[in-house]
């Protein structure tokens, strides 16, 4: 029925608006080399401390709007996995394009050393 496309298209709206907000949070991972690198810190071992607030626009969203998510426990379980899900795949892209610069910089590094075009700095 009419009504239940158009909470199904506000569910989605509202998803959307929180994988962004999730999302934004990921931003940090893109100093992460760079805090290690300048300032010879060994490599981390344990996650960033911005980790455990990645989902936090999520879990606020969640307790502050319990009454408007769906009735069902299971489709809210549904719909907050699906959102989860999708900041996870920006995660795994976000990481994946960092190791990339970094092994093309440590490329870069290594090539300068070796070709004594570091000697000039």
């Amino acid at each position: 029925d009419a009504l239940s496309v158009h909470a199904e298209a506000l569910r989605g709206a509202v998803g959307a608006q929180m994988t962004a907000r999730c999302v934004a949070g990921l931003a940090h991972v893109k100093g992460i080399p760079a805090t290690y690198r300048m300032t010879s810190k060994p490599v981390p071992v344990t996650h960033s401390p911005f980790v455990d607030k990645v989902l936090q626009p999520l879990s606020a969203f969640a307790s502050s709007h319990r009454a408007q998510l769906p009735p069902d426990a299971e489709a809210t379980r549904r719909w907050t996995g699906a959102i989860a899900t999708a900041v996870a795949s920006e995660y795994e892209t976000t990481l994946e394009a960092l190791l990339d610069t970094v092994v093309k910089m440590d490329a870069s590094l290594k090539w300068l050393r070796t070709s004594g075009g570091g000697d000039a700095a």
